[in-house]
């Protein structure tokens, strides 16, 4: 994407920062003129601070800040449903591209937590605990729609209880 291009036009669709791979975001930005350690600190950001808003990344400049905000976007997955079990389990249905729903289940064993992540729409497993299973397998997640759920659990468990993730594999 040429400089000259984001500093005079709004682009018709931001660039989703999320789920980019550290050469994909050093990709990106060598194309918007910045220096590769630009990748590294937005990666800080949006991984481990959480933070969605570039005005936000306040070791970025202004300047980078607002171009990032005209061309670039950090957009999580929708949630379409939480649903919360007597036993603490907790579930979420996840809306992504294409209107396809799947889960992600937080599972607490005592003073820790087992989080369950799909990779796929649909699976071939067919866990009681969840739906996804039941759905048939449709195709794989994209790194963003996977690597967000992760975050999920310090956001929504303030106990203090660990959270380990269990992967349901993906099929050949």
């Amino acid at each position: 994407m040429p400089e000259a291009l984001i500093a005079t036009s709004t682009p018709a669709s931001k660039v989703n920062l999320l789920g980019m791979t550290r050469a994909q975001l050093e990709a990106f930005f060598g194309e918007i003129g910045e220096k590769k350690f630009r990748a590294q600190q937005v990666m800080k950001w949006m991984h481990h601070q959480g933070v969605r808003d570039f005005q936000s990344m306040t070791n970025l400049g202004k300047a980078l800040r607002d171009r990032l905000a005209s061309c670039a976007e950090i957009t999580p997955p929708e949630i379409e449903s939480q649903q919360d079990s007597a036993d603490g389990t907790r579930k979420w249905a996840i809306k992504v591209d294409g209107g396809a729903l799947v889960e992600t289940v937080l599972i607490p064993e005592g003073d820790r937590a087992t989080l369950c992540v799909s990779s796929q729409v649909g699976c071939s497993l067919d866990c009681k605990f969840c739906s996804t299973g039941k759905q048939g397998f449709q195709r794989d997640l994209t790194a963003a729609e996977i690597s967000v759920r992760f975050g999920w659990p310090s956001i929504h468990m303030t106990d203090g209880r660990q959270v380990k993730a269990a992967w349901s594999p993906m099929s050949s």
